[in-house]
């Protein structure tokens, strides 16, 4: 039977609908969980990097495509769960974390549940594209590296002389990797030539490192109404991100009451100041700057690749909506 194509407006809805599914078919003892996380799921943007990598020249899309982008969601939303454990963080994009509502240690496990279900998604179309260098290898080795990155930010917490290089691996890590696998896995599918397949994953692992820096960013710029999560979180919790780096370099004499605000003894008061300074000093502004940088660099590359003009628009509009 041939494969049924969709347009990536109705893929889009056909992934939501699978994980929806995927997830309201787990055993009864953790559906519960899988319900609260089924009800706040992302506006789904490493789904549509995946879906317009996987299209063809009609702009439509595979069933596998479908799967694929389910997986990559899936295994996202277990990420986030270990993540907001690991932090204590209270909220997840607006509402309650999984683990403020039904504790950490189930939190822990519907997680690892998760991963599960993604790898069961996942594993049947790695088959049907062998052809690619092992495909379902290089996923296993991009997904690995995001634990790396995670670890990578971990062992670097509340690390004030954390240099640029540095941040950009773990960022390249914990958050591009998934980019990067979700770009390759949609090139494979839409069938596109090895080196065309090694372009969109490049370009997928560029839009993951923008991806992080902007929301880097809105740490410091934004209203948690805006955010839908903790604003100034990464600096109770240690992260050292871009801004600050930049506004450090510049400012030295800032370095001291920065160690401060980052030492978990530090007030509230305190780290507003600091905010406060990294935004009046332009780091964020000089971040976003980085990212628009980055973010020219992978549309040249896109329309240098020889790509079809609509995807190229495509993703270029998609990199754009960041």
């Amino acid at each position: 039977m041939p494969d049924k194509r969709l347009t990536i407006s109705d893929a889009r809805a056909a992934t939501h609908k699978l994980i929806v599914k995927t997830l309201g078919s787990v055993p009864p003892h953790i559906s519960d969980m899988c319900i609260h996380l089924s009800n706040g799921m992302g506006k789904g943007v490493r789904t549509s990097l995946l879906l317009i990598c996987a299209s063809d020249n009609e702009g439509l899309v595979g069933t596998d495509a479908v799967s694929a982008s389910a997986a990559v969601e899936l295994f996202h939303l277990a990420t986030l769960v270990h993540d907001d454990v690991i932090d204590d963080a209270p909220l997840r994009r607006g509402r309650p974390a999984l683990h403020a509502t039904f504790g950490r240690k189930q939190a822990v496990i519907c997680g690892d549940y998760i991963l599960c279900l993604a790898a069961s998604l996942i594993a049947p179309i790695g088959e049907r594209y062998r052809e690619y260098d092992a495909l379902a290898e290089k996923l296993a080795r991009i997904v690995a590296s995001v634990a790396a990155g995670e670890l990578r930010q971990l062992q670097n917490n509340r690390n004030i002389d954390l240099d640029v290089h540095t941040y950009l691996r773990i960022i390249g890590g914990k958050t591009a990797a998934l980019f990067c696998a979700s770009a390759l896995a949609g090139a494979a599918i839409a069938r596109h030539s090895q080196r065309e397949v090694r372009a969109l994953a490049r370009f997928g692992r560029t839009f993951g490192m923008v991806f992080q820096i902007a929301d880097d960013c809105k740490d410091y710029e934004f209203s948690e109404d805006k955010a839908l999560k903790t604003v100034g979180r990464d600096i109770g919790e240690g992260i050292v991100t871009l801004p600050l780096i930049l506004t450090l370099r510049q400012a030295p004499e800032l370095h001291l009451f920065a160690r401060y605000a980052f030492d978990e003894a530090g007030s509230d008061q305190t780290r507003k100041r600091l905010i406060q300074d990294v935004v009046s000093r332009r780091g964020t502004d000089q971040a976003r700057n980085f990212c628009d940088r980055l973010a020219a660099k992978a549309v040249r590359s896109l329309r240098n690749g020889g790509f079809n003009p609509s995807k190229v628009s495509a993703l270029t509009e998609l990199l754009e909506q960041i």
